[in-house]
């Protein structure tokens, strides 16, 4: 799971990151799995709080700011990864993976991540969360090379 939190944009109660763990506790339950978790600076005390106390009867490890992030290694290990979102970063780190993606909407909406989302979705990484989880395949989003080579060619760099 990665935890993001309210922005200008979007808004990420208490209440709904209990909701949130609540669902997220009753999958590892009913599948026998467990839970990785990290917040994002975005996370507010009480939301990550909240959502703690709602995981905390499942096998859970929740990084608490403590020591080097864990982040990239929750990747790696994950069978499927849960983003909130609310940071186009995280889904696009997650899509990264080539492992199913889930996206829990949060409550609010902002036209320019609602573009990503969807083509997220068209392009075959995301699925939105339901609660439950499916497995499928799709390429790997990795953009940076495209990214650069249109900068290196904005540059005049290509021909070198």
């Amino acid at each position: 799971m990665l935890l993001g939190g309210a922005s200008r944009a979007f808004s990420f109660w208490p209440q709904d990151a209990a909701e949130l763990g609540a669902k997220l506790a009753e999958l590892a339950r009913t599948s026998g799995g467990s839970l990785m978790v990290t917040p994002s600076r975005r996370t507010s005390p009480e939301a990550l709080a909240a959502f703690s106390r709602a995981v905390a009867e499942v096998p859970c490890s929740i990084w608490d700011g403590n020591g080097d992030n864990p982040y990239f290694g929750f990747l790696a290990l994950a069978d499927a990864i849960v983003v909130t979102g609310d940071s186009v970063n995280m889904v696009t780190e997650a899509a990264g993976t080539g492992k199913p993606v889930f996206v829990q909407a949060l409550k609010g909406r902002s036209t320019r991540p609602a573009r990503f989302h969807r083509l997220m979705q068209e392009r075959g990484a995301t699925r939105p969360f339901a609660g439950r989880l499916e497995t499928w395949t799709y390429q790997p989003i990795n953009d940076t090379e495209f990214v650069a080579s249109a900068v290196r060619r904005a540059l005049g760099l290509d021909a070198r």
